[in-house]
C-alpha cells in the first residue's frame, strides 16, 4: 500500500517536468530484459520473435554465441563432427565433471530412430543419467561399431588427447574406473567379438546351450571359442560378470 503511495507521489512530481522538456515516461523505465543463460536452451528463432516484442530486451545472437562456448569449454562439453555423426571433443574431462559423485559407471550404446548412441550411463543422486558421448547416423552391427576406430575419425583433445578412438576411452574407463558394460542384446555380442543372439553358444556372459537357456553354465574365459566370431575382433574387453544386458532382451531373445 505504501510503495503504491509512493510511486503515485513521484509519478505526480515528475509528470509535469518530463511534459515540459518533451520526454515520454517510458524513456524512464528501464526494459524488461531476460538473463542469458535463461535463453540458451531456445532456438534462434524463438529468440527473434521476443526480439520483436516493444519494451522487451533479451542477447544479442553474439553474446548468446559467447556464452554457449564459455559453458561448453568449463564443463568440457565441446563438439565436433564427422561425415554423419558427432561426438565430445574431452569426453574424459567431460565425464570427470559429469559422474564425479556418480557410484558406478556403465559404459554402453542404443541404436534407435536410426542413430547409434554410444555414451555412459551414471547416477545422478537417485537418478540414472546417461551421457552421449558419440552418435552416427546408422546401426549397431559390428562393421559399423568398429568403423569409430578409424584413423582420424575422433581428434580427442585436452585429457582424452592420448585416445585414438571412442572404444580405447571405454577401454579406459573398464580398467581404471571399474565399469560396467551394458546394451541389448546384439549390441553387447557385437562389441565382445561373438556371433549373434541366435548362435550355438549366444550368451555373451556364459556358454550356456542355446537348447538350454533355462539352465545355468560357467562364465565365459578369455581362452574360450564358444560362437566366437573369428572375423570380428572384440572393440572391448571385461570380465562376464561385469556384463549387465537389459533384461528384456534376454526374454525376447534378440
Amino acid at each position: 500500500m505504501q510503495r503504491r503511495v509512493r510511486r503515485k507521489a513521484a509519478l505526480e512530481e515528475i509528470t509535469p517536468i518530463l511534459t515540459r522538456i518533451d520526454v515520454p515516461l517510458q524513456a524512464l523505465v528501464a526494459p524488461n530484459t531476460a538473463p542469458t543463460d535463461a535463453l540458451l536452451h531456445l532456438s534462434k528463432a524463438v529468440r527473434e520473435q521476443i526480439r520483436a516484442i516493444p519494451h522487451f530486451s533479451i542477447s544479442s545472437e553474439k553474446t548468446i554465441i559467447k556464452r554457449k562456448k564459455s559453458i561448453a569449454t568449463a564443463y568440457a562439453t565441446e563438439t565436433a563432427t564427422f561425415v554423419g555423426g558427432a561426438y565430445i571433443t574431452d569426453p574424459i574431462a567431460n565425464l570427470y565433471i559429469l559422474c564425479a559423485q556418480s557410484e558406478f559407471l556403465v559404459v554402453g550404446g542404443n541404436c534407435g530412430g536410426g542413430l547409434t548412441k554410444l555414451g555412459v550411463t551414471y547416477a545422478a543422486g537417485e537418478v540414472q543419467k546417461f551421457a552421449c558421448l558419440l552418435v552416427y547416423d546408422g546401426g549397431d552391427s559390428w562393421m559399423e561399431l568398429q568403423d569409430c576406430r578409424a584413423q582420424g575419425l575422433t581428434r580427442f583433445t585436452g585429457a582424452s588427447a592420448s585416445f585414438p578412438h571412442i572404444w580405447a576411452v571405454f577401454q579406459h574407463l573398464i580398467d581404471e574406473r571399474g565399469a560396467f558394460l551394458n546394451g541389448d542384446w546384439k549390441f553387447i555380442n557385437s562389441v565382445l567379438g561373438l556371433k549373434s543372439p541366435s548362435a550355438t553358444h549366444p550368451c555373451p556372459i556364459c556358454i550356456v546351450h542355446k537348447n538350454q537357456l533355462n539352465k545355468t553354465a560357467r562364465y565365459r574365459n578369455a581362452g574360450d571359442t564358444y560362437s566366437k566370431d573369428f572375423a570380428q575382433e572384440a572393440l572391448l574387453h571385461i570380465k562376464p560378470e561385469r556384463i549387465f544386458p537389459t533384461p528384456l532382451h534376454l526374454f525376447l531373445g534378440h
